[in-house]
């Protein structure tokens, strides 16, 4: 006797593949909006750690001609704005007479950075964001905001000398993200902090 042999109907195949179809069709697009957030955290966190590393490197120089450590936003090509960590060298009248890079953070298609200047208007092009002294006072370094970019405030009522702050924008304007990257850089004591807001 021959063995009965079981094959799949034809309506059976077209079951599986409805569902495989529905699988994809939901799971493709989650899996791109998770990896989307996945690159967007962590590009915030790498400006985050660009900021606390110019103050890690102003503690311990890489040699004793660095007079300090700046983080530039450079946006010559627009097609990859980008902030910039250098390190400055004095020629004894100009602090940073010569520089070097260190390391940049270049954003991707769809990310933009936005850093307004007191009077409200977008800074263009290069400009310097944030300075961090090699010079020791009191066992410690001091970093301090570019002032055409940001305000003196008051942190607290019990706090009687303001403190300089700096709000640096990074937008992941990618449909599977939409997000808005707020990192604030505090000089005094020096600390960065970031919030996200959807668009």
């Amino acid at each position: 006797m021959f063995a009965k042999l079981k094959a799949y109907t034809l309506v059976e195949l077209l079951v599986v593949m409805i569902i495989i179809g529905l699988l994809a069709a939901f799971g493709i697009p989650a899996f791109l909006r998770y990896g989307r957030h996945t690159e967007a955290n962590q590009k915030a966190e790498e400006i985050r750690s660009l900021f606390d590393e110019a103050k890690s490197l102003s503690l311990n120089p890489e040699n004793t001609l660095v007079t300090s450590y700046r983080v530039y936003y450079d946006n010559t090509d627009t097609s990859k704005p980008k902030y910039i960590l250098k390190s400055c060298f004095s020629d004894g009248s100009d602090n940073c007479a010569s520089s070097k890079d260190v390391r940049e953070v270049v954003l991707l298609e769809g990310e933009s950075l936005i850093i307004t200047t007191n009077n409200g208007l977008p800074v263009e092009n290069i400009d310097l964001i944030m300075e961090c002294s090699t010079k020791v006072i009191g066992g410690k370094t001091v970093c301090v905001p570019n002032q055409n970019i940001t305000d003196p405030i008051d942190i607290s009522p019990e706090v009687p000398d303001p403190q300089n702050w700096q709000i640096v924008m990074f937008t992941d304007y990618d449909k599977n993200v939409n997000k808005n990257f707020m990192l604030k850089v505090f000089s005094n004591p020096y600390k960065i902090s970031i919030e996200t807001q959807d668009l």
